[in-house]
């Protein structure tokens, strides 16, 4: 699928939408939709409010007892008594995750008044941070905070999941040294701390098995990432090089560079261990033909679609990494006209779409 998003603009002038996003004061179109949600929110009946609270993904109570909630806190704030605790706002400003990270703006709940629902408090630490530099350049700032994070991206249907979840996340801020001291020893301060948390926690019932860290760097890095590991005491630390050059791809408004692996299960009943890992992409395209061109050229990993590979790698131009971990199913939508029913025409085509993947997908015959 294509990242194209025209459709939401399609009632629209080109003229109004260019003044509303690019030319009017940012003031005045803050003031536009507020009266646009005004009118709007006048025009609600209760059955309405009702409507949306019992099947809005955004507004549904998360299934934690807010008193087991608050105990965990406590102990996790318990560990970081080295950071100065910070109670955040539940908004944020606008951009705070789009234009200092890698993702869209469309996975965030964006806000009225130039402001955004927080939903990854280390950016806005990271702002606390700046602001207390820019006072005292010569000062090591040291923050935690336990924020209720809201995300748009749709999450996994299931007990226990929600849109919105809490987060207990540090921040640290100052001058780097030479050699990378600075990040060295604070980001070895934040695993001890986290390790600390834990360990905390495992006397109140909570258990963490087979704890390891991981310490991944480029070649040019690994000096640093060897003092991290070394000072990574009582607890199993592995040191791998990242020197995989990776290939992705941008569409779909997705945070790309965020890998997320599945371990293989023998039966459906056992758990699958998964992890996520954050690359640095060589090269990046918005075409998944020109990135799996890329790799068969030898230029980078990619990951990509098994319908898309399945031909390159039966002809030995590609070969497949890690056979014992999945990368999650992405699904077939079909996209039809938004009115009531469907057409006979429709039924059928995708019946018969879904029968061209029985008893198996083609590509796999």
């Amino acid at each position: 699928m294509s990242g194209d998003r025209s459709w939401s603009t399609s009632g629209i002038d080109e003229k109004a939408l260019a003044a509303l996003a690019e030319e009017l004061p940012a003031s005045e179109v803050w003031t536009l939709l507020l009266e646009i949600v005004d009118r709007r929110a006048a025009r609600r009946a209760p059955r309405d409010l009702r409507a949306q609270w019992a099947h809005d993904r955004f507004t549904q109570p998360a299934a934690i007892d807010p008193r087991r909630m608050l105990a965990i806190d406590a102990v996790l704030f318990q560990a970081a008594t080295g950071f100065e605790a910070l109670e955040l706002s539940p908004l944020a400003p606008l951009g705070v995750c789009s234009r200092m990270a890698p993702t869209s703006q469309r996975r965030v709940v964006s806000a009225l008044r130039g402001t955004e629902v927080v939903a990854d408090p280390t950016n806005v630490l990271a702002l606390e941070c700046a602001r207390r530099l820019k006072d005292d350049p010569a000062k090591t700032v040291r923050l935690a905070a336990s924020h209720r994070a809201v995300r748009a991206q749709p999450a996994p249907k299931g007990p226990g999941y929600a849109q919105h979840f809490r987060l207990f996340c540090l921040a640290t801020a100052g001058r780097e040294r030479v050699d990378h001291g600075f990040v060295v020893e604070h980001l070895v301060e934040h695993i001890q701390t986290h390790l600390a948390a834990l360990d905390r926690l495992e006397p109140n019932g909570y258990g963490f098995v087979d704890r390891g860290i991981r310490v991944l760097a480029a070649p040019e890095r690994a000096g640093a990432a060897d003092r991290i590991a070394a000072r990574c005491t009582g607890i199993t630390v592995v040191r791998d090089v990242l020197e995989h050059p990776c290939i992705c791809i941008r569409e779909n408004e997705e945070d790309v560079t965020l890998w997320h692996f599945r371990k293989r299960a023998r039966s459906s009943k056992q758990a699958k261990p998964s992890e996520s890992i954050r690359v640095t992409p060589a090269m990046t395209t918005n075409d998944g033909d020109v990135a799996r061109r890329w790799c068969e050229q030898g230029l980078g990993l990619v990951l990509r679609s098994e319908w898309d590979a399945a031909a390159a790698v039966a002809r030995g131009r590609l070969r497949r990494l890690l056979p014992q971990w999945s990368f999650g199913d992405v699904p077939a939508v079909a996209l039809t006209p938004a009115r009531k029913g469907t057409t006979a025409r429709v039924v059928e085509l995708i019946r018969f779409l879904q029968a061209g993947f029985q008893p198996r997908a083609p590509w796999r015959s």
